[in-house]
């Protein structure tokens, strides 16, 4: 139980950190719903996000937007673009040494001809940009997409036992998020041990 007690004035809390002191991994999530990235290049005071950061101190930053600009099929990529750019060298300012890496969109479905679940066209033309910037601005990239099976996969999860997607066609189940997030976790994993091993000496792949 933790009890809060202002002394005086008004205080405004933005998060509390609670570590044992043990070595181990710390993870914070900036989630808010029905979020795109144009929020965090334009709508975030942008001084005290870079202030949180430095606060921080993470090693890696990952940048996870996609899903929800997915269901735009005339959104205007140059913005988008822009936006991405922007994001990423803000948290470069704040966190010169730390390492970023981009996390593509899940696959995400619609109804289509016949009622069938199909595809969201956007979903693989947002891949494309990020792949692009990611490679052009020295980050990371992760494709969920392909890792995950692919064009087809809501379909495919949607109708799995137990299913690994929601009715909405864009939310993965609780199942369906322990497979994806053990993608991301293991090509993150296997990444630092080929550095590792590189680092060492060994050039082998892991």
């Amino acid at each position: 139980m933790l009890t809060i007690i202002t002394v005086s004035g008004e205080v405004r809390l933005f998060g509390v950190v609670m570590d044992s002191g043990e070595r181990g991994v710390q993870y914070d999530s900036l989630g808010v719903n029905g979020a795109f990235i144009g929020l965090l290049a334009n709508y975030l005071d942008a001084a005290h996000w870079a202030e949180q950061l430095r606060h921080r101190n993470p090693h890696l930053v990952i940048i996870g937007y996609g899903a929800n600009e997915s269901q735009f099929e005339r959104l205007p990529m140059d913005q988008y673009e822009r936006d991405t750019r922007e994001v990423i060298r803000r948290i470069r300012a704040a966190l010169p040494h730390a390492s970023i890496m981009l996390v593509g969109p899940m696959d995400r479905g619609q109804r289509g001809a016949g009622g069938q679940i199909v595809t969201r066209k956007m979903i693989m033309k947002l891949i494309s940009y990020q792949r692009r910037i990611a490679a052009e601005t020295g980050c990371a990239f992760f494709d969920t997409f392909a890792a995950m099976g692919g064009e087809g996969t809501v379909a495919r999860w949607h109708a799995s036992r137990p299913r690994l997607m929601g009715g909405d066609l864009t939310h993965p189940t609780a199942e369906g998020s322990e497979i994806v997030g053990s993608l991301i976790y293991d090509a993150i994993i296997k990444y630092k041990s080929r550095v590792w091993s590189l680092e060492s000496g060994v050039a082998r792949r892991n």
